[in-house]
């Protein structure tokens, strides 16, 4: 049985549709993980941003802007582990470069090989 005391819930969205329900709950946070999507725009004020690295850098100047906690990510890329080494690499320089503000976020279930 569940009480009171969760620690949270975390919705996480590519950021291009507002929420049809109220996000300003108590410990319900929202993630954004922005895509691109021809002709519709990030349009939800997140939590935090999680940035994939390569795939989504273009939007690390917008969540940087934002003033809230970034997470970056490296993709792995099956079969490709030079890319993943230079997503890693990456993420740590803006880790470096922004260090009061990214965080590095691995993905874990990827590396166990959990989907």
């Amino acid at each position: 049985m569940l009480s009171g005391d969760f620690a949270w819930v975390d919705i996480e969205t590519n950021g291009t549709v507002y929420p049809k329900f109220d996000i300003k709950m108590p410990r319900v946070h929202l993630s954004c993980s922005p895509k691109y999507i021809k002709e519709r725009p990030i349009v939800v004020t997140p939590s935090w941003w999680k940035v994939l690295i390569p795939n989504q850098e273009r939007f690390i100047p917008m969540a940087l802007e934002s003033g809230l906690p970034v997470y970056v990510q490296p993709v792995i890329v099956p079969g490709d582990p030079l890319g993943y080494q230079l997503a890693v690499g990456e993420c740590l320089r803006l880790c470096h470069k922004h260090a009061s503000t990214v965080r590095f976020s691995h993905q874990l279930h990827k590396t166990l090989g959990v989907e």
